[in-house]
C-alpha cells in the first residue's frame, strides 16, 4: 500500500511575467501522503517537512484533501458533550467530529475538498485564498495533478527578500496615484486631503476625521512607487476639538 510518495515538479513551461505568480513562490519538491496512510506516519512527515499541512493524494496524483496542524491537534481536545436536541439539525455534522476524533488514518482526518490554484495565477490572486483563516495550505493542481503547494510562509519569504522599490516616477505621477487612491476609499474624508510632491518627498495637508484616517492615509503616500519620504500637516478633527476644550 502507498504510504507516501515524493512530488518532484519542474517549473519549465509555466507561464513567465513580470507579474510574480504561484509558480515563483511555491514549494516545487513536497512531501505528500496517501488517504491510508496512519496519522502516526503523517504527523511524523508533517514536522519533517515545516508546513502547516500536508496534501493528500490518491493514486492518480489528484488532490484529494490536506491534511493540517489543525486537523491533528483537534484530535487531542476532548470531545464535547452535546444536548440530545442537536441531532435534529446538525447529525452530520456530530458524525464527521466523530469520525475526526476517533479515525486512524489521513482520509478519516483530513479537510476536504482541498483549496487549489493554478501554478501560472498571479500571487496577487493566490494571497486571497488566505483569507479564510482555516486554509492552512494551497495545492498547486496542473493538468488535474499536484505540482506544488503554497503556504502563508512563502508569502512571507517572497516579502522577505523582494527588494526596496527603485522606481523614478514625476510628482505628477505620484499626486496622480495618490489622489486616485483616495478616491477608491470610502473611509477618507470629504472634502479630501490636498497632496503636494516635490522631488518625491510627499506632502499632506488638511482636516481628516481622526487619528487612524490620518495615519491610513500617511501609509498610503508612503507606499507608492517612487515616494522617498512623506511630510503629514493633517490635523484630525478630535486635536481640533482638545484644543477649543483647553482655551
Amino acid at each position: 500500500m502507498l504510504a507516501l510518495q515524493r512530488a518532484p515538479i519542474r517549473r519549465a513551461g509555466f507561464d513567465q511575467s513580470s507579474e510574480a505568480t504561484v509558480a515563483d513562490v511555491m514549494a516545487a519538491d513536497v512531501t505528500v501522503v496517501s488517504p491510508g496512510t496512519s496519522l502516526h506516519t503523517a504527523a511524523r512527515l508533517l514536522l519533517a517537512q515545516g508546513l502547516p499541512a500536508l496534501p493528500v493524494v490518491d493514486s492518480t496524483g489528484g488532490v484529494v484533501g490536506v491534511l493540517s496542524e489543525h486537523d491533528l491537534t483537534a484530535r487531542l481536545a476532548p470531545r464535547r458533550a452535546r444536548p440530545w436536541w442537536h441531532l435534529l439539525v446538525d447529525a452530520d455534522q456530530l458524525a464527521c467530529e466523530y469520525r475526526k476524533a476517533t479515525g486512524l488514518t489521513v482520509e478519516e482526518m483530513m479537510t476536504h475538498p482541498p483549496v487549489t490554484v493554478s501554478p501560472s495565477a498571479s500571487l496577487a490572486a493566490a494571497i486571497r485564498l488566505f483569507d479564510d483563516p482555516a486554509v492552512d495550505l494551497v495545492s498547486v493542481v496542473l493538468a488535474g495533478r499536484l505540482v506544488g503547494a503554497l503556504g502563508r510562509r512563502h508569502l512571507v519569504e517572497r516579502l522577505s527578500t523582494a527588494p526596496a522599490s527603485a522606481i523614478r516616477r514625476s510628482d505628477a505621477e505620484i499626486v496622480a496615484e495618490m489622489q486616485d487612491r483616495m478616491a477608491q476609499e470610502a473611509w477618507i474624508s470629504k472634502p479630501y486631503p490636498t497632496v503636494e510632491a516635490c522631488g518625491g518627498i510627499v506632502t499632506l495637508w488638511g482636516l481628516v476625521g481622526g487619528d487612524a484616517e490620518k495615519a491610513a492615509l500617511a501609509t498610503m503616500a508612503r507606499s507608492i512607487p517612487g515616494c522617498k519620504a512623506v511630510t503629514d500637516r493633517l490635523i484630525a478633527r478630535g486635536a481640533i476639538y482638545r484644543y477649543h476644550e483647553t482655551i
